[in-house]
């Protein structure tokens, strides 16, 4: 397979689909004209999903223009099963669903392994396809036969990742301590020396939330819409659970001894009759507003615009908020449960799709809860009149107090205005003819950024796993590439006789831009 994939959650098709049968739907996709366009709607009164609508009661307007609807069709699904137990023959004709499994966490407790369990014995079924995202890693499983096995390496993997997000986190947490534990402000200092310690003292503490809240709080917009297109190419009953820790922050805000300081000196400042000690009381106040602010998240980024993406791709979304803890040695450290832009979307995707969001870390009990849960939504079709440039949908109801909710803007690879505005599609970097030949794997990297005169950046992200799904090769590396194409010739150890998964990725450093590339090989002895 030669056709890179644009997407930023690395390796996560690798295994979790059927590529083959994948790729056949989309070359009849690309050769056949839409001509009905779908329109998934769900409705809401006070509340609660209605059920009983038919085509008559709905109105469809393209670009303000009335559009005639052809069809109205009521869908439902449930994530629970009445017979959780098959037989080999019920196995066999059981048509298997497509579940997604997303953990953000940085520490794996015992609510999150009985949470596993409880999935594996409650939720998934043998036929069932699982891709799991932790973190910054992944796994897929094609089926669940063993589901032993899939259940140990889910549970490794929950284990390692968590520890290793955690140990960043902490690095950062740290930092803050620091700060706070030896910062003692002396009033006997000159004034302008005081101020100097206080003016550093917040620059530093604002510094590391910056760099902090860009590595671990920011949502990548790309990753979520390149998983919206992954996921709208499953022919298959759509479910992915989020499991989601807050997250928490040292906040000298609060009623840190550091704070109460500096609020006793700009009382001192603000009530000087000299100008100088006033400028500085100002200043300073500038600085806590900027840092108030910068704790203020869901302004900038486009949650309910991402929202919108997932509301037609067939997905129903449930969502999980668990509490978390973070141990101190310093007494005068407070800890802040931190809102954050990734959990304004999760929010707003989990009720976008006629999910259920539950805050609670009895797992077990809360997936109980999104199990009886049922996802009931209309389609609506009608014939646009240009299906290749779809303008602006609205739809209306007879009764005027119905909630409704869709996508009004269907156009094919398009976020709203925030993604024209950001200019975030452009020119993708590429990864061709990946091929695995004689112990060597061979690939060729073209489209990247390359600043004037200068070359551009590239992490290249090789990994290999046989058919049992081991890891027998990972390896990172960033580059410096100063032509326009680059070719990879890399040595691999340890490749014996058998089937074998090939993943690669190229992230652009310059554009954030990723290209992944995969193969399935199977290697016979070099003679």
């Amino acid at each position: 397979m030669k056709k890179a994939i644009i997407i930023c959650l690395i390796g996560f098709l690798l295994g979790a689909a059927d590529l083959t049968a994948q790729q056949e739907e989309e070359e009849i996709r690309e050769t056949v004209k839409v001509v009905n366009v779908e329109v998934p709607v769900r409705v809401y009164y006070k509340g609660k999903p209605v059920d009983n609508l038919i085509k008559a009661d709905f109105k469809l307007f393209e670009n303000r223009k009335r559009q005639d609807i052809n069809g109205c069709i009521l869908k439902r699904k449930k994530m629970k099963l009445h017979e959780l137990e098959m037989t080999a023959e019920q196995a066999k004709s059981w048509e298997s669903r497509f579940f997604v499994l997303v953990f953000r966490i940085t520490h794996y407790n015992e609510y999150i392994k009985k949470g596993l369990q409880h999935i594996f014995d409650k939720v998934l079924k043998e036929p069932d396809q699982l891709l799991v995202f932790v973190n910054d890693r992944t796994a897929s499983f094609k089926n669940l036969h063993d589901k032993e096995t899939a259940k140990a390496q889910l549970d490794q993997l929950l284990r390692d990742s968590s520890r290793e997000t955690r140990n960043k986190l902490l690095l950062y947490l740290k930092q803050i301590e620091d700060e706070l534990s030896k910062q003692k402000f002396d009033m006997k200092e000159p004034l302008q020396t005081l101020y100097t310690h206080v003016q550093r003292y917040l620059n530093r503490y604002l510094r590391i939330w910056k760099d902090f809240k860009k590595k671990f709080l920011v949502p990548d917009i790309d990753k979520y819409y390149n998983f919206s297109r992954f996921l709208k190419d499953i022919r298959k009953e759509k479910w992915v659970i989020n499991f989601y820790q807050f997250e928490l922050f040292p906040d000298i805000m609060i009623n840190s001894r550091s704070m109460r300081e500096i609020k006793r000196l700009l009382g001192i400042w603000q009530s000087s009759a000299a100008v100088e000690p006033i400028n500085f009381a100002r200043i300073i106040s500038r600085q806590l507003t900027e840092i108030s602010k910068e704790r203020n998240f869901g302004k900038d980024f486009p949650a309910k615009e991402v929202a919108k993406i997932f509301h037609n791709v067939g997905a129903t979304f449930h969502s999980i908020f668990m509490k978390t803890t973070i141990s101190t040695l310093i007494e005068d450290v407070e800890y802040k449960q931190i809102s954050t832009e990734l959990e304004h979307t999760l929010r707003e995707i989990t009720e976008r799709t006629g999910g259920k969001l539950i805050v609670s870390n009895k797992i077990g009990a809360a997936l109980d809860s999104i199990s009886e849960v049922e996802d009931i939504y209309y389609i609506l079709t009608y014939a646009a009149d240009n299906p290749d440039k779809i303008g602006k949908i609205k739809i209306k109801t007879s009764n005027k107090k119905y909630k409704l909710t869709y996508n009004s803007n269907l156009k094919a690879g398009y976020l709203g205005d925030y993604l024209e505005a950001k200019e975030i599609k452009g020119t993708p970097v590429k990864i061709k003819e990946l091929k695995f030949k004689k112990g060597k794997l061979f690939f060729v990297i073209s489209d990247f950024y390359r600043q004037e005169k200068e070359s551009g950046k590239l992490s290249i992200h090789i990994r290999i796993k046989n058919e049992r799904g081991i890891s027998i090769f990972d390896q990172k590396k960033t580059i410096s590439a100063t032509q326009k194409e680059i070719r990879i010739s890399l040595s691999i150890p340890g490749i014996n006789k058998g089937k074998y998964h090939f993943v690669v990725d190229v992230e652009d450093l310059f554009t954030k831009k990723v290209a992944t590339d995969f193969f399935k090989a199977e290697i016979t002895p070099v003679p």
